[in-house]
């Protein structure tokens, strides 16, 4: 959620580290997003395709929850992510596919 006086960007990379601890986020790719549609009671999800040298996440306890928002992550391929996400969400990983093969970037 995007707090009073933030930017969207602001509150993502504050998101991703009270979620993960990954602290280090370089947007190479610059600010573009792309956003989902609706989905759980209105809620629409912004995502940014970022760059970390980050190899260990931590799932950190939100405090107004008393636990962590997420039970568990992995890096995966692309191709590994599709079978994993739910079909709301096979756009952005599309867009993340374009943005990184665009720039050259080799996947596996």
């Amino acid at each position: 959620m995007v707090e009073v006086g933030e930017q969207p960007l602001e509150a993502a990379v504050r998101e991703v580290a009270e979620e993960t601890g990954i602290v280090d986020l370089q947007f190479v790719w610059g600010e573009d997003c792309i956003e989902t549609g609706p989905y759980s009671r209105s809620k629409v999800a912004r995502y940014y395709l970022a760059l970390t040298v980050t190899a260990l996440v931590t799932l950190l306890a939100n405090p107004m929850l008393g636990r962590a928002e997420h039970n568990a992550f992995r890096w995966v391929t692309i191709a590994e992510a599709r079978a994993l996400v739910a079909p709301r969400l096979s756009g952005v990983l599309d867009w993340a596919e374009a943005c990184l093969q665009a720039a050259g970037v080799r996947l596996a």
